[in-house]
């Protein structure tokens, strides 16, 4: 669990992609995501791609794994339709032709596990007849900013959500912050998932602005207890194992390490009681862009070169692990006047 983490101290010619159009967003991980197949392209070490242009992998009975060769998802096949996870901006087609060497039955429901047009772009094209579900915050943000004009959602759920069919039950999870409404996607009795963007093998986790980093450890975690075989990570070619999910975890768990052991290099041995911080706010604030940069070289040190996106996205980690650490801003007292020239 995230709170053992306080514990710990610091130990001294392919076949080309499937060709976006004009609606990429920007998102500094599929950015770089596209980057990084971009230069494997031109070496020659881009996993080849069948003929058909696409991969389709048994996952378990009746659940399948998609990927266009740089974005994945899945569908599972029911005794009365197809239950399809994210329609991939871009592929309607490759997955349809996917879904026809399994099955003839019809889509009749769509699971949005996040507002990404990269991920669910192509919603429309599987007709009008399949009831798409999401979490309510994604339905939200959806009717406000929906520039892939998807289907908004005819049913939304809260916390949790039993998606039931005739032959086979999925879990809707949410695992987002109270703005993010992204959903981990469970297949209880075959032991498979998706969880979008989380934890994809071989890379560093990128963490969304804003988001609470301890939070992403915790629905690791969560992941992590749950019975499963192999999750879809969103990105790449091939499912994520529980030891991938692993290595994510212990790349956070070094994170914090390396964190730790800057704020030692900093301000100190006295820095910490425990498990405590101890370092005045000002000098805290002072320090904070030299504390993460020391965070980041140190951490460096074990994962630099092993995980794809480190120089790019790692030094989000060093930062989220000093905001957390930051004093919030002193309140006014009640009934305090502003002085003159403040902002209200």
């Amino acid at each position: 669990m995230f709170l053992a983490f306080m514990g710990f101290g610091w130990g001294c010619a392919s076949q080309p992609a499937v060709e976006k159009s004009g609606l990429e967003e920007n998102h500094p991980l599929h950015a770089l995501i596209e980057s990084v197949v971009a230069s494997r392209q031109k070496e020659g070490t881009l996993t080849t791609l069948p003929e058909k242009g696409y991969l389709l992998k048994s996952m378990a009975q009746d659940v399948y794994f998609f990927s266009n060769g740089t974005d994945c998802t899945l569908f599972v096949v029911s005794s009365d339709g197809v239950v399809l996870i994210d329609p991939l901006f871009g592929s309607a087609e490759l997955i349809k032709k996917a879904m026809r060497e399994v099955t003839t039955l019809p889509v009749t429901a769509i699971v949005y596990s996040t507002d990404s047009p990269r991920h669910i772009g192509d919603a429309a094209r599987f007709g009008t007849k399949a009831t798409v579900i999401a979490h309510e915050i994604i339905a939200a943000r959806l009717k406000k900013h929906n520039p892939a004009q998807v289907p908004l959602p005819h049913m939304s759920f809260g916390t949790d959500y039993k998606l039931t069919t005739e032959s086979i039950t999925l879990e809707l999870h949410h695992i987002g912050g109270e703005d993010n409404g992204d959903t981990l996607v469970l297949v209880p009795d075959r032991k498979v998932g998706l969880l979008p963007d989380r934890a994809i093998p071989n890379w560093v986790p990128h963490l969304e602005k804003g988001e609470h980093i301890e939070r992403r450890v915790l629905v690791l975690e969560r992941l992590n207890q749950m019975d499963f075989l192999a999750y879809v990570p969103g990105h790449g070619d091939r499912p994520g194992s529980p030891e991938d999910l692993k290595r994510t975890l212990k790349f956070y768990e070094d994170g914090y390490r390396a964190f730790r052991f800057a704020v030692l290099r900093v301000f100190g041995e006295d820095a910490w009681l425990g498990t405590s911080l101890r370092v005045e706010p000002e000098r805290l604030r002072a320090k904070q862009t030299i504390l993460a940069r020391e965070c980041y070289r140190l951490l460096a040190m074990h994962w630099g070169g092993r995980l794809k996106g480190f120089h790019e996205l790692a030094p989000a980690h060093c930062h989220a692990w000093v905001d957390k650490h930051m004093p919030e801003p002193a309140k006014p007292e009640s009934g305090t006047v502003p002085e003159a020239g403040a902002q209200p």
